[in-house]
């Protein structure tokens, strides 16, 4: 997702590139991990697993730890270009 997010910035060159910061790329990531979260909530794939509060806040952690990976990823390959 955060790859994405830099991507955007290719093909809408007029958005700046000040919106491609650590946060602004977390709180996407972190949007779409809580879509992801009601999805999973609202379609019944998760009302079977005990363990759901401690499933959401792990799938949480985890998106967020991509995000951070994927944003040094992007930022390491912008400036080396």
């Amino acid at each position: 997702m955060a790859l994405g997010w830099f991507t955007l910035r290719d093909f809408l060159p007029r958005l700046r590139a000040s919106w491609f910061t650590l946060l602004s790329t977390l709180c996407f990531v972190l949007a779409i991990a809580l879509l992801w979260e009601v999805f999973e909530a609202t379609s019944g794939i998760s009302q079977n697993n005990p363990d759901f509060l401690s499933d959401t806040f792990g799938d949480l952690a985890f998106g967020l730890g991509g995000g951070f990976i994927g944003y040094l990823m992007a930022k390491r390959l912008r400036d080396n270009l």
